[in-house]
C-alpha cells in the first residue's frame, strides 16, 4: 500500500515537472507565443534525460551526470553544469523515477 502511494506521488511529481517545463518554455518567449512543437520539444527534451529528486521533493533533469567526492555533478539540456551534495538527494525516489523511465541510474560508488 505504501509503495503504491509513493509510486502515485512520483507520477504526479513527474507530471507537474513536465507542465512546469512547458510553462518555462512559454514564459521565455511570451505567453501564448510558443509554437506547440516548441513546447512539446521542451517537455520531451526533459523526458530524454535523467530525473533527480531532492529530499525537499523538488526535481530536476540532467542529460549527463557523474559522482565526484560525494557530490552529483550534472549537465542540463541547456548545457549548464551544476553540483548537488549527495545528502540533498532522495536516492530511492531518484532510482524509482529513472527505472520507470527505462533508464539505468548508477548510485555513487
Amino acid at each position: 500500500m505504501l509503495r503504491r502511494r509513493k509510486r502515485q506521488k512520483l507520477k504526479l511529481v513527474l507530471k507537474l515537472a513536465r507542465q512546469a517545463a512547458v510553462r518555462a518554455s512559454e514564459s521565455a518567449t511570451g505567453p501564448g507565443q510558443a509554437p506547440a512543437a516548441e513546447a512539446e520539444n521542451a517537455a520531451s527534451s526533459d523526458n530524454d534525460g535523467f530525473v533527480f529528486v531532492r529530499r525537499d521533493g523538488t526535481i530536476f533533469f540532467a542529460v549527463a551526470y557523474s559522482w565526484e567526492n560525494g557530490a552529483l555533478r550534472y549537465v542540463t539540456s541547456q548545457g549548464l553544469r551544476h553540483t548537488v551534495t549527495l545528502d540533498a538527494l532522495d536516492l530511492d525516489a531518484t532510482r524509482q523515477f529513472n527505472e520507470q523511465r527505462g533508464l539505468t541510474f548508477r548510485l555513487p560508488a
